[in-house]
Parts: C-alpha cells; structure tokens; sequence
C-alpha cells in the first residue's frame, strides 16, 4: 500500500514546515504539493521548471522513484506501478497556455496504466462551467481516468468562501481499491488536505456504499442506479464538485455549521491567536533542535546527526533499465573508429624514476572512491610511497611495451541525474567514471610529460584557457571584455573609430567522450610530439 498526501501549500513556509509533522504523522509515502515554499532537503524531491508543482517522496526508497520529467506546469515521476502527474495552473496563467498545459498531460498520460492526476487546477468551484473547467475535462476525457471529488468537501476556503479547485484523477484500478478523502488537518495553508491509498488488486474498500467511479460509468450501490455516455458523465462530474459560496448566501455550508453556536465569533478568535502563536513558535523550536542536533553530533560524531545527514545525500535515483542503461552507455560514450598506430620509429623512452611517481602520487586523494579493483586509496598509497621503486619498474616495463593494461582501462560508471531533465534522455545524466587507481598514477605521469613537452614546442594557442597551467577561467573572461572595450572606445560620429562587437558562444556536446583519437594523434603528430 501506498499513501499519497495532495496538498497546497500556497508558498507557505510555515505551511510546509507543518508538512513535514503531518507526513511523518500520517506515514505519507509521497506527497503530490501545488506551490511550495521550497525544495525540501530530505527525501527525493521531484519539481516542475516553474516550481509550482512538485513531488515529494518522503517515505519511499530513491530508487522507488523513476522515469522523472519536469515540464512547465507539472511534473512526473513513477512510484512502484503509479505514474503520478502533480500539476499546478496558476489563475494568471493565459487560456491559451492552459490548454497546451493540460493537453500535453493528457498525451504525456495517454498508454500509461495506473496514473493518478492531482493538482491544483484553479478551474473549478464556479457555479457554471467555466471555460477552463471544459478545457480539463476535454483533455482528460481522452484518458481512462475519473474524478475522486465528490464535492461533499470543499478543498479551498477563504474568507467566507469555498469551492474545489484541488482535484484528483485517477486510473479504475486505482479507485476500485482505494480511499480518498479531504482531511480536516490543521495545514497553515487555506487549502485542505487530501489523504489517498492505493490498496493491493486483492483488497477491497470496508465501505460497501462507495460509488466506484470508473471511467464512463457512474455506479451508486446504494441506490442501484447506472449512468453512462460522455454527456451524462460529464454532468455527474460537474456534479461533482461544489460552487463558490458567498458568506451571506442561506447554503453556506460555514452557516449550517454555526447554527446553534452562540460562542462562534469566541471560538474563532481563540483559534486565530492559537494559529499566529504556532506560527511564531515554530522557527525558535526549529532553531532550538538544530541547537541540540549539533550538540549531540559533539558528543556523537556518528550518532544520529550522522544519519541524518548520511541518508539526504542520496537524491536522485540511477535508472535500472538495462535497455534504458545500454542507451545511455552508447550515447554517452559512442564507439570510436579503430585506432591505427603510425608506422614511425620511436626512440629510447626517458625512464620513469622514483620522484615522478611520488609527484603522480598528488592527483590520488585519499578520500576519492575506488575503481573497479576495490582497493582503496588511503591504503595505495600507503604501499606506493613505501616502495616506489617497485612501481616505478611497472609503469617502465608498460612504456617499453607501449601497452597499457586492459584492467586498468576498466571503469565504474555511476550515472548523476541532472536536475529538471527528463529520465529518458541519456543527456539527463553526468557520467562519474570511477577508475583503478593503479592507472591514475599511469596517466597522470604521462599527461605531465605530454603536458612539458607541448608548452616547450608551443603546440597550444595562445587564447587557450582551459587545461593550461597559470590560466583560469577569469583569464578568459578579462581577454574577451578587453576586446570589446577595445571594439567600443572611440566616437561613433564623424569618423570616429568606434566599431561594434559581437560574441558567438559554441558548445559541444558530449565533447571529451566524442573525441576523435585519431584526430588527436595526428594533432600531436602535427605539433611534433615525441612518441
């Protein structure tokens, strides 16, 4: 089972510090938020581009967690079998944009099984059907989806004023096995909050007078009533949902409830201070538990405070896929061309001694993760600086050969998702290669040569940055200001020597895994690079 917590926060910090008690209360799995106060640092935080709409995993494993997309308006992730849409339409939002927003849902849902649809909308609670209300409703009617509101319980309420404007849709299969309900939880923010489980296909609701509402048909057991056909079931949808009240309208459901109260207006006051006070009191608690979480880092250094921080390093899932993992392996590393080595005569190498292996020895840190080998760093290098000249012997017995060992060339792939990006595009993720060590210190002995050797020849040109010793991105940036103050200076009019500067900016991409190794052989070839 799966608990889903929808709710809108209104950009409410106070709200969504309540959030937290009331997931951890409720033991909410994920929670499906409109407008949030910000991205929360625990859990797998999933948002929409414009940070109106987010998905937060509060009680699942990271790995729970896939095929991720954000998209303006909405975003989207997998949990277990639920494809869940959390969605947030601003009231300012063009029609226009709004039924591009709401179509795009739909064609991004459509094929999918299982999805669940929350959101706030802010197209319904009017007593007439608003022209965003049949936008929705249009687009959503493609998908074999159905509305869980009942509009017995309003979602929103504000001065005197509610309606429904935070819906839920739903695959059948969900809704057959399921309970979803408006909570009367205590949020900070004027929107109720809704509670939603997703039960096993074998479990049934306790609640044998729930209406199943399934896509197409509208089923009441209590009244053993059936209603089908695109028209009446939009109507019983708009049904529904309940309309704006005004605060002096007889169906007010605030003045059916206040009937027979004479200490309302008493009541109400108490709770309006009751509600500022938490309001003040919750950044001293927060400051007084960070106060005594550190304190008990001091006494435990891995302790609780540890944990804490050990379990929110872990953000953002890794796909699983093998055909997903073997699509990105080739777009993130296409094969290459067979490299076919000059027939050129080679002099006698310059030996390897001792002192280039310790100065290799200051690109391993000890802290760095370990390759494919398992061994790890602080124990490598240990064994190296006590026998250098044993290592020094290898990597020469490997330049006489001109061979470098295939284990060494092994690597272990860690795929870091990039924020905001869709799961099913290889360019989402940033490729940590984790090699053995062993090669490292190989690498960065012959890179230090490479490197003296082209600086000697003057191989590089001279507005060259990158990868150079004593030349740093500011380097680059006061080069390129320079010329364009130098483009500007001068008058414009009457023969004055001012001219104009324009910029053009290149990226490529996926550069160092695309390049070409013949072509940077022959680079080195061509700058008389010795071999």
């Amino acid at each position: 089972m799966v608990k889903f917590l929808q709710l809108n926060l209104n950009h409410c910090r106070a709200a969504q510090v309540l959030l937290s008690q009331t997931a951890t209360e409720l033991k909410t799995d994920v929670a499906i938020l409109s407008e949030p106060y910000r991205a929360k640092p625990d859990g797998v935080w999933q948002q929409s581009t414009d940070g109106g709409a987010a998905i937060w995993s509060c009680g699942q494993p990271a790995g729970h967690m896939t095929q991720r997309a954000s998209r303006p308006g909405y975003t989207r992730a997998k949990i277990h079998e639920v494809t869940v849409y959390s969605c947030y339409l601003a009231p300012s939002m063009h029609i226009d944009a709004f039924r591009d927003v709401v179509q795009e849902i739909a064609q991004d849902a459509r094929g999918r099984s299982s999805v669940l649809i929350a959101g706030d909308f802010t197209a319904w609670g009017s007593s007439r059907t608003t022209q965003r209300g049949t936008i929705l409703l249009d687009a959503l009617a493609t998908l074999n989806v159905c509305l869980l509101n009942d509009g017995n319980r309003c979602t929103y309420s504000k001065a005197g004023r509610e309606s429904v404007i935070d819906l839920t849709f739903a695959s059948p299969e969900l809704t057959r096995n399921s309970q979803w309900e408006v909570t009367d939880l205590l949020t900070y923010s004027d929107h109720a909050a809704i509670t939603f489980k997703t039960m096993h296909s074998q479990q049934r609701l306790p609640d044998r007078q729930t209406a199943y509402r399934l896509c197409g048909w509208v089923i009441c057991q209590d009244q053993g009533c059936l209603r089908c056909g695109n028209g009446e079931l939009q109507q019983g949808m708009w049904q529904a949902t309940s309309p704006v009240v005004e605060p002096g309208d007889s169906h007010s459901p605030k003045r059916e409830r206040n009937r027979g109260r004479p200490l309302q207006g008493m009541y109400e006051s108490i709770y309006r201070e009751t509600k500022k006070a938490l309001k003040v009191a919750i950044k001293p608690s927060k400051n007084r538990c960070f106060q005594d979480l550190c304190d008990a880092a001091d006494q435990e250094p891995f302790g609780s405070a540890y944990k804490m921080v050990m379990g929110k390093l872990i953000r953002q899932p890794t796909p699983t896929s093998h055909e997903q993992l073997g699509a990105i392996v080739t777009t993130l590393f296409p094969a290459q061309p067979p490299l076919v080595l000059p027939n050129v005569t080679v002099g006698e190498p310059i030996p390897i001694d001792e002192e280039e292996v310790l100065s290799a020895l200051t690109s391993c840190k000890a802290s760095k993760a370990p390759g494919p080998d398992g061994i790890p760093n602080a124990a490598l290098l240990a064994i190296v600086k006590s026998h250098p000249k044993l290592f020094a012997e290898v990597y020469n017995n490997c330049i006489a050969e001109r061979t470098f060992p295939t284990g060494w060339k092994q690597q272990r792939l860690v795929l870091v998702p990039k924020p905001g990006k869709l799961d099913d595009d290889p360019s989402s993720y940033r490729p940590l290669c984790m090699l053995n060590s062993l090669g490292k210190i190989f690498e960065r002995i012959i890179c230090s040569r490479l490197e003296a050797e082209i600086e000697e020849r003057g191989a590089l040109s001279s507005h060259q940055h990158g990868f150079r010793k004593k030349r740093s991105t500011i380097d680059a940036i006061r080069e390129v200001t320079q010329l364009a103050e130098n483009a500007i200076e001068g008058e414009r009019w009457q023969g004055g020597t001012k001219k104009y500067c324009l910029v053009c900016t290149l990226d490529v991409k996926n550069a160092f895994n695309s390049a070409n190794w013949s072509r940077v052989l022959q680079a080195l070839q061509r700058g008389g690079i010795s071999g």
